[in-house]
């Protein structure tokens, strides 16, 4: 099966999508507890969002030598296994046989 131009980099946009949307909905959840009184709970909520401000940035700077990382791997399998398409094919085939074997054996 060959891989379509930027299908990896459609799928790291969804998982970082994914990952924002999960540090969204703890920001939602924040601003839906606004209403409650008392000092314990708005500094809480102050300190959450700090967490989350902090943890979005962090996941930024280090998703980028991750993903700039994960781009030249695949750029280096994809032109070896065109390089080399028999030694590519005989890889598979063992693995394949291997995950057979031990499947077998369950």
């Amino acid at each position: 099966m060959e891989r379509k131009p930027g299908e990896f980099e459609r799928a790291r946009g969804v998982i970082g999508d994914d990952l924002k949307t999960l540090v969204d909905d703890g920001q939602a959840l924040l601003k839906a507890s606004a209403h409650a009184t008392g000092e314990r709970i708005e500094a809480a909520r102050t300190q959450f969002a700090a967490h989350a401000q902090k943890a979005r940035t962090r996941l930024a700077e280090l998703s980028q030598p991750l993903i700039a990382r994960a781009g030249r791997v695949d750029d280096y399998v994809r032109d070896y296994t065109r390089t080399n398409p028999w030694a590519a094919l005989a890889v598979a085939a063992a693995a394949g046989m291997l995950i057979g074997l031990l499947a077998a054996k369950r």
